[in-house]
């Protein structure tokens, strides 16, 4: 052992340039990939650390003020505050989604609901004239902490006026300067950009008499969160009399539509991870295999001086186990430096501490899987080395075949010979790792394809209203009565210029104990008005079809069974689940607050399903008639003619949760370019060690008549066949990757897996990738033209 460790010592006196780069080398690949895999941890657990940092609510109650006491003493309830909607715009600026907030008292914003700060400070309770903005409400108005804002205000009168459904007219209420003192993040415009301004209690105090405001709402938090909310729903109907209809909106919706996006991106990540990894691997094995195959040169002295393979081997091994524990030390130190740049995109406005980070779960892990991974390659590049010198019989070369079938055809000689260079790793002091770099070409490939796969679905979903279940043309609202509803269904199913009508009634109920929209759809012409993702549609009264989001909240699966009830707590009935599926969700221009939520957390029911529930509840929450036209029907002049005073033509809108995509659409294509740089830089590599180390098979070329444009030829040629070896193999291997990685993201936000094939961008692909290859053959192949034979002759 002591001869191995003298063997070992003079080796890394000796190279430790060279090793040091190798470590290099490591560190910086392996801490992208363990930047990414802790990005993806820490993406993934950022909403459920704002929530907690900001004292989110878990559940809203809309009931009279004098409920209030009662609920809040409920055993699930761990905190509660009252807060008021104040009737209030700024001066001059429409803004879509505007919540007014003020607390009734200083618990909502303290206690519950706490945005968290990232500029100024809080409002101080008792000052009316302060006001703290949410980070949309601050960009879309353009202000920071220290600018005034002018406020206009309905008076109480007109408020009523306008919940009876008429016009208030202009803002009658007083106008009112306050000074923004800070903005920060709530959980609430993340979600779906609401424009969230934050009122004291000083303000609710001094002017609750003169602005309209509406004080039914009671934010709450639950002593185990979403897991209490059916138990806190039975107690607000113990409390509360049915009569009073008190409505319980959870966050889960605004959680899932938050959650939707981010994971995504966490996904997105792993995937940049990973892609990195492999990338990084191929990268590390051709300079593994060049550092082996450097010191191998020196195991014939070895094997002479009386040294056996198993220390030759050990020789041959430990610097590289040296150089992997350095690597990886380096990875560590990376992936902690570049801590501050995760999360990206959407997901930075959710860390509740954005900046320096450690997951030492993640570093430790990674530092161990580099050492282990690093050793395991210079251990199989070693073993070969030294067991070749022992058993003196070399490989087979590889592409026999191909190159005698190229003979025989009589392609030209550089063709062959590149073919030979990109296939065959030679023998002796000429051997290259031609497998690094044919791997490092099928893994771009792959990758490259891969992501614009995964992009093609992402793009769909966020593009494509079928997507999320709008499968019609034109939904028509209509009066929460629906007389004139059920008229004008009629009157369409007789139209010929319409393929199919279907009567939709909206009415909230407990499924499963949990509050959430149901749909009661009556189809009266046509088909296919439900997009059914697993199962069927529901065709009796006890059947329903949920969303993914639903199942996942319920913890149930299709073909079980749960309880349903009416709002109210009446109309009890056990429904079966037939299926999981898309629905879009709607919003009444006429009915306050009419939001019926997510695409993929619903209840679908029949009409005569669903009627019991109506009835209950008095009748429905607003109804709509849904509309396919016929073909070569102008949609447009048809919408115009169907509008009128009773009904109004509704448009549709990307869900909040699928509009938070658009943030990371961008995402495949950095990896995508990533990876080609990655399968670039492997080939480079590949053709400029060829250049070197087939120094001398160049020269002798040369010495038989190959002229310069030859032996560009043969380098050109040599690309050109690692290039094509990569396109025929990666092309495969990245439909199926990118098709089961969108399958993992589309059923995790409840979507359709549809993936469309990329073709255009894939067929580009095949010529972009020869003219890359080419590109970076022209570097080391002037090289070798301009080497001098004689020179390279006299080195050998």
């Amino acid at each position: 052992m002591a001869v191995t460790w003298l063997i070992v010592r003079s080796d890394l006196r000796r190279r430790w340039r060279s090793l040091c780069l190798v470590a290099l080398l490591i560190g910086l690949a392996g801490g992208v990939g363990i930047t990414g895999f802790a990005g993806a941890r820490r993406t993934d657990s950022a909403l459920g650390r704002l929530m907690t940092k900001t004292s989110n609510n878990d559940a809203s109650v809309e009931v009279g003020p004098e409920y209030f006491d009662a609920i809040a003493a409920l055993p699930e309830v761990s905190a509660a505050a009252p807060a008021s909607f104040m009737f209030v715009q700024p001066i001059g600026v429409e803004l879509d989604n505007l919540l007014p907030i003020a607390g009734t008292d200083e618990r909502f914003g303290t206690v519950v609901d706490r945005p968290r700060l990232i500029e100024g400070r809080r409002p101080a309770p008792d000052n009316p004239d302060e006001v703290l903005l949410n980070s949309e409400a601050a960009n879309r108005l353009g202000l920071r902490a220290g600018d005034p804002l002018t406020l206009s205000s309905l008076t109480p009168q007109q408020v009523e006026q306008l919940i009876a459904g008429g016009d208030p007219g202009e803002p009658a209420g007083p106008t009112i300067e306050v000074v923004v003192v800070g903005v920060g993040v709530a959980a609430e415009d993340l979600a779906n950009r609401a424009v969230l301004v934050f009122l004291t209690p000083a303000f609710y105090a001094a002017h609750r008499a003169d602005i309209g405001h509406f004080d039914d709402i009671l934010q709450v938090q639950l002593e185990h969160g979403e897991a209490d909310i059916a138990a806190f729903a039975d107690g607000v109907q113990r409390v509360v009399p049915a009569s009073e209809g008190a409505i319980i909106e959870t966050a889960a919706e605004t959680v899932g539509e938050i959650e939707d996006a981010i994971s995504v991106q966490a996904i997105a990540l792993v995937a940049f991870a990973v892609a990195a990894g492999l990338a990084g691997l191929v990268a590390i094995a051709q300079a593994l295999s060049r550092q082996i195959a450097v010191a191998g040169a020196d195991q014939p002295v070895l094997r002479a001086l009386g040294l056996n393979g198993q220390q030759r081997f050990t020789a041959l091994l430990l610097p590289m186990v040296f150089v992997a524990v350095g690597g990886a030390a380096i990875a560590v130190v990376a992936a902690m430096s570049a801590s501050p740049l995760t999360p990206t995109g959407f997901a930075r406005r959710v860390e509740p501490n954005p900046g320096f980070a450690a997951d030492w779960f993640v570093l430790g892990l990674g530092f161990v899987a580099i050492v282990l991974t690093v050793s395991a390659l210079a251990a199989l590049s070693a073993s070969r080395s030294a067991r070749r010198l022992t058993n003196r019989s070399e490989p087979a070369p590889g592409g026999g075949r191909i190159l005698a079938r190229m003979a025989r055809i009589g392609a030209p000689s550089a063709a062959v010979v590149g073919v030979r260079m990109a296939l065959q790793p030679g023998r002796g002091r000429t051997a290259i790792p031609v497998r690094p770099a044919l791997a490092g070409a099928v893994a771009g490939v792959a990758g490259l394809v891969a992501a614009l796969t995964f992009g093609s679905g992402l793009d769909w979903v966020v593009h494509d209203r079928a997507a999320y279940g709008w499968a019609w043309d034109t939904s028509v609202n209509g009066p929460s009565t629906g007389v004139e509803l059920e008229q004008l269904a009629s009157r369409l199913s007789d139209d010929d210029n319409v393929d199919g009508v279907a009567s939709l009634g909206v009415q909230p109920i407990l499924l499963g104990g949990q509050p959430l929209t149901s749909y009661g759809l009556d189809t009266r012409k046509g088909s296919g008005f439900v997009t059914v993702l697993e199962g069927r549609a529901p065709n009796g009264t006890d059947e329903v079809l949920v969303g993914a989001a639903t199942l996942d909240r319920l913890d149930l699966a299709v073909g079980d069974r749960l309880p349903a009830t009416s709002l109210q707590g009446n109309a009890p009935r056990t429904l079966t689940i037939v299926g999981r599926g898309v629905f879009p969700e709607f919003i009444h221009p006429a009915v306050p607050d009419s939001d019926t939520g997510a695409y993929n957390d619903f209840a679908l029911l029949t009409e005569a399903g669903a009627q019991p529930f109506t009835s209950d509840a008095g009748g429905e929450y607003f109804g709509l008639v849904l509309v396919r036209w016929a073909s070569g029907v102008d949609i447009a002049a048809a919408e115009s003619e169907l509008e009128d005073d009773s009904v109004t033509v509704g448009s549709t809108t990307l869900p909040s949760n699928l509009g938070n995509l658009t943030h990371v659409d961008d995402f495949p294509l950095i990896i995508a370019a990533f990876l080609v740089l990655l399968a670039a830089v492997a080939l480079t590599h590949a053709l400029v060690t060829s250049v070197q180390r087939r120094a001398r098979d160049l020269a002798v070329l040369k010495t038989l008549g190959f002229v310069g444009s030859q032996i560009r030829a043969t380098l050109a040629t040599q690309a050109s066949t690692v290039a094509s070896i990569g396109l025929v193999l990666g092309i495969p291997i990245g439909l199926v990757v990118g098709r089961l990685v969108w399958s993992v993201v589309a059923r995790n936000i409840g979507v359709d897996d549809h993936v469309p094939i990329p073709i255009v961008a894939i067929v580009l692909s095949v010529p972009a990738a020869f003219v890359l290859a080419n590109l970076v053959a022209a570097v080391p192949g002037r090289t070798a033209v301009r080497a001098r034979v004689d020179v390279l002759l006299h080195r050998e």
